[in-house]
């Protein structure tokens, strides 16, 4: 009887040795939705394919060409808002409604703060946003927009935000 419990014991314990040893491939960790084994991001860097690069957030303003030196992002109720630090302190923010790719999606709000000029979004503005990508497991995002805003200390100067393109925008919830 002893000889039987040791075997069973020494069969348990081979079996979770054995186990505990096993290595997942990259093929495995690079796509179970989790950051880890070495990754920058969730399923990309270390062993897994490279991740997208940096945000990247461009418009032309009033005519001037804003360029974003850092863009982020974070979940709004059922739609993103979009914020951005820009060439001589400007800044850029929008939020929209909705997350369908290839559609055009209604801005809620913005504002735009670039040299001497501050505009703000308001109820009779106009603007749309077009996702042209959605990561929903990586919680990045990419498209176009444009949008109309009142000048903050004149509300009958209406600016214009054209052109504008952001890419590879990470958000959080």
């Amino acid at each position: 009887m002893k000889k039987i419990i040791y075997l069973l014991f020494a069969a348990t314990l081979s079996v979770a040795i054995i186990g505990c040893n096993k290595e997942e491939t990259p093929e495995e960790t690079c796509n179970n939705n989790k950051r880890d084994n070495g990754e920058t991001e969730i399923d990309c860097g270390g062993e897994c394919e490279p991740c997208p690069f940096p945000a990247t957030l461009t418009a032309s303003v009033e005519g001037l060409t804003y360029v974003a030196n850092t863009a982020g992002g974070s979940q709004q109720g059922n739609g993103i808002s979009v914020s951005s630090s820009g060439t001589g302190g400007g800044d850029l923010f929008f939020v929209f409604s909705g997350v369908t790719e290839n559609t055009s999606l209604p801005i809620t709000g913005a504002s735009v703060d670039v040299g001497d000029d501050y505009f703000v979004f308001e109820i009779t503005d106009t603007g749309h946003v077009v996702i042209t990508s959605h990561d929903q497991v990586r919680k990045i995002i990419s498209g176009r927009f444009s949008f109309s805003a009142r000048d903050y200390y004149n509300s009958n100067n209406v600016g214009l935000i054209q052109n504008g393109t952001f890419e590879n925008v990470r958000y959080s919830n």
